[in-house]
This record gives C-alpha cells, sequence and structure tokens, in this order.
C-alpha cells in the first residue's frame, strides 16, 4: 500500500481517503492533500478559537444578507434530510419528547410567538381558508345541495331531545326525488328555492327522527310551521289560502 508523509507531523501514513483528503485539479485529476486529516481539524481549531468573534460575525453578515436563499436552502437540506430512512419518525419522537418534558414553556413560547406574529397567523388561516372551503364544501353536499353537517346536526339534537331514529343524506336525497322536487306542505317549485329539511311531527313534540316523520319543504312553510303539529299546521295554511282566493 502506498504511504505519505505529513507535512505537519511528518508522520507515515497509508494513502487513503481515511488519512488524507482528495481534492481534485481544473482538469479532474485527483490529488491528496499535505496534511493529513487530524493535523488540518487541529489546525481548523486553533484558527477557529482565534478569530470565533470575526468568523461568527461574517456568518452572520452573510446570512441576513442572503437570508431568503439561506432559508430555503435550509428548508430543502431538512426535507432531504427526513425523507431519509426514518429520520422523519425520529423527529417526531424527540420534539413529542421535548414537549411534554417542557410543556409549560412550550406552551408560553407559543403564545409568545402567536401574538408576535398575529397578523402572519391571520393571513395564513384566511388564506388556507380560501384555498380549501371549496374541497370541502363539495366533500359535504350531496347531488340536490344537502349538506352532511346540517344532517349530523339534526341527529344530535334528536339525541338531546331523546327522539328515536336517525337519518342520513341518501334518505333526503330519496325523499327528495319522491316529492318530485315540490314542497310537501304548499307545493311550490323547490328547484330554485332554498330547500328544508323538516320533521312532520317536531323533535319538541316527542317526533321520531327516521325518514317516515321527514318532509322537505320551502323555507317560509318551515319557519312559519315551528314546533306546531301537521294538523294545527294545515289549518292555519288553509285558512291563508282561502283568504287569498
Amino acid at each position: 500500500m502506498r504511504t505519505k508523509i505529513c507535512s505537519a507531523c511528518n508522520i507515515s501514513q497509508p494513502l487513503t481517503t481515511q488519512h488524507f483528503r482528495q481534492r481534485f485539479y481544473k482538469n479532474g485529476k485527483p490529488y491528496f492533500r499535505s496534511h493529513c486529516i487530524e493535523c488540518q481539524r487541529r489546525k481548523s481549531r486553533e484558527h477557529y478559537a482565534k478569530n470565533h468573534e470575526r468568523i461568527r460575525q461574517t456568518k452572520r453578515e452573510h446570512y441576513y444578507k442572503n437570508y431568503e436563499k439561506e432559508q430555503k436552502r435550509s428548508r430543502e437540506s431538512m426535507r432531504k434530510w427526513r425523507e431519509k430512512g426514518d429520520n422523519l419518525k425520529i423527529v417526531n419522537q424527540r420534539m413529542k419528547a421535548r414537549y411534554h418534558k417542557n410543556i409549560e414553556k412550550s406552551r408560553i413560547r407559543a403564545r409568545k410567538y402567536y401574538w408576535k406574529t398575529i397578523e402572519k397567523q391571520r393571513q395564513w388561516a384566511i388564506e388556507s381558508y380560501y384555498r380549501n372551503h371549496k374541497v370541502i364544501f363539495r366533500r359535504n353536499i350531496g347531488i340536490y345541495g344537502f349538506n352532511k353537517k346540517s344532517i349530523a346536526a339534526a341527529n344530535h339534537r334528536a339525541k338531546k331531545f331523546g327522539c328515536v331514529g336517525k337519518h342520513n343524506l341518501q334518505d333526503i336525497q330519496e325523499l327528495y326525488i319522491e316529492q318530485r322536487k315540490y314542497c310537501y306542505w304548499c307545493a311550490c317549485d323547490l328547484t330554485k328555492i332554498n330547500r328544508h329539511v323538516d320533521h312532520i311531527v317536531p323533535l319538541s313534540k316527542m317526533g321520531s327522527n327516521d325518514k317516515s316523520n321527514l318532509c322537505i319543504t320551502c323555507s317560509t312553510c318551515n319557519f312559519s310551521k315551528g314546533n306546531k303539529m301537521p294538523e294545527e299546521w294545515m289549518s292555519i295554511l288553509l285558512s291563508d289560502i282561502t283568504l287569498w282566493m
């Protein structure tokens, strides 16, 4: 094996990349440096100890002068490192452990950061909403415009009243087709106005929450009916019709 004598410590060592750093000429030809790796490290440490303030100041000035580039470079290098193997899991575990170890300090730091950057936080929230609200809207809306969230809220309200039964989006869509897209009470066309899901016997009067006790109505009938029983509401509706005739 070829050997080389270090010009700093005068010790003969194997001519490999483990002992000498390899560099390249402009024409691409490789060569080994005259100092061994240990001597270079020692020399670098001594130089840093003598000039550490100047080195830090130079690095700081360069960082703030090229702030956006440095931020982009650091994010890119961190992303590449996290994609390797299980590095992402390791980072998440360390962050969780550090958070639970210093939970109060972490909360105080998070609150300080939030209030320090509150304008940015609000702007990010608004941008995120406008970026995602179309996707959320499409995911929660059925074929005929009935909302899954409102149906879930109705089921929850019925459970609080102690009423039996449950319905879903498919039941509402089937009712809408069965009624031929007309209001259950006044028979007006529902294709061009707001559609409401109404309980024929109100939940407050212990009506069921299943499909048999539901109907699709216009907003006027739903708001006017309120918690009236169907017989009472029909008498009011018929009296109004006779007045207009």
